[in-house]
């Protein structure tokens, strides 16, 4: 599972003081013509060699949107995808290029026509499947404060974008953590989020957690040798025009090294880059 560059960043700050989706089967038709061969003219259809795939982007993953595009390629002698072109769209354009793009380097073993590769065309439905624990329908009952509802919103002062149209990375969140303490944050993770594997890239634990009340993604620093305790979130927030990440941090300890704490995690976190609309999640029943 990919690792949110901001947690690495902040761990290494704190220290201091991130695939592939599976090609479908594909369905082989043909238009003919003088460089294809028909179908079923074929000895054998051409077959898939490589044909990685990866996500886009992890801001998709944040907004819970997958989809399928299928493609048309027409494959030449040598098994070179020789043309690519989208049939049908996902209904997100940056899968649809994803797909498309990453298409024109895959290698096929070539179609034969009495025993000769020939050109062919092939028709390939692409799937990006949003694993469950990122999907906006799921819920997870747990207790609601009063800022549920603003935090389900999304709403928040819109961001300054720099001149050269990102954001800063840290973005103070104006809306109360969710958690009175560290131990308090740990039980609602283990229990309510999804542990990412982050073993030798950061000390400490990574989390996202999807339900009723948006995405967040969390970190929780391990204790120091002083007793100093830290946890981290990341919240998506937006409106109907972009989405961006908010942060907010609970610090116990010495006030003057969380605060010392707080200023390089602010002045380290990596910029950020404003995502497409906010996507307000279903309306789910109290438990």
């Amino acid at each position: 599972m990919w690792m949110p560059s901001w947690i690495v960043s902040l761990a290494l700050l704190a220290a201091a003081g991130p695939g592939g989706g599976e090609v479908q089967r594909m369905v082989f038709v043909a238009k003919g013509g003088d460089a294809v061969v028909p179908s079923d003219e074929f000895d054998r259809p051409p077959s898939p060699l490589q044909t990685d795939l990866e996500w886009p982007s992890d801001d998709l993953y944040r907004r819970g949107q997958g989809g399928t595009v299928v493609l048309r390629l027409v494959i030449d002698d040598q098994g070179v995808p020789a043309r690519v072109s989208i049939e049908k769209s996902s209904g997100v354009d940056l899968l649809d290029m994803s797909a498309a793009t990453a298409a024109t380097q895959w290698r096929f073993a070539p179609a034969a026509d009495k025993g000769r590769p020939v050109a062919s065309e092939a028709r390939q439905p692409v799937t990006f499947e949003i694993p469950p624990e990122y999907s906006l329908a799921r819920t997870t009952g747990r207790e609601r404060d009063a800022w549920f509802e603003q935090r389900r919103s999304g709403k928040a002062a819109v961001a300054v974008a720099g001149a050269d149209g990102r954001l800063p990375g840290f973005i103070q969140d104006e809306l109360p953590i969710g958690v009175d303490s560290v131990d308090q944050a740990n039980a609602m993770l283990e229990r309510y989020a999804s542990r990412l594997d982050n073993s030798g890239a950061t000390p400490g634990r990574a989390y996202i957690l999807r339900d009723e009340e948006g995405y967040s993604e969390w970190w929780v620093m391990p204790p120091m040798p002083d007793g100093m305790a830290l946890v981290v979130r990341n919240r998506l927030v937006g409106d109907a025009d972009s989405s961006w990440m908010v942060q907010n941090l609970l610090c116990e300890g010495d006030p003057v090294r969380c605060a010392d704490l707080r200023g390089r995690l602010a002045q380290g976190a990596p910029m950020q880059s404003a995502g497409g609309p906010y996507p307000v999640p279903p309306v789910a029943r109290r438990p």
